[in-house]
């Protein structure tokens, strides 16, 4: 009989953690404090900003301002001496 009680003691001890271990499992459950949503839209953020800068870049280059020398330019190029 002895023996009884100690098995059934353990499987309450067993079922104990068992059902204790559930517990931080369920607190996940839960609606994070940033949304998926969110982190995807700034994760895109950059992508599209250097996006956004090239074009600009592309769009001043391609222009006649862009592809003009300007005098700041002109003091970095030194004339070849041939």
């Amino acid at each position: 009989m002895h023996f009884r009680v100690k098995m059934c003691v353990s499987m309450l001890a067993i079922a104990a953690v068992f059902g204790l271990a559930g517990i931080p499992a369920r607190a996940q459950d839960k609606q994070h404090v940033v949304s998926l949503s969110d982190l995807n839209k700034d994760a895109a953020r950059p992508a599209q900003t250097r996006q956004a800068n090239e074009e600009a870049v592309r769009t001043l280059l391609s222009s006649d301002q862009g592809n003009r020398p300007n005098s700041t330019t002109r003091r970095w190029i030194r004339p070849s001496a041939n």
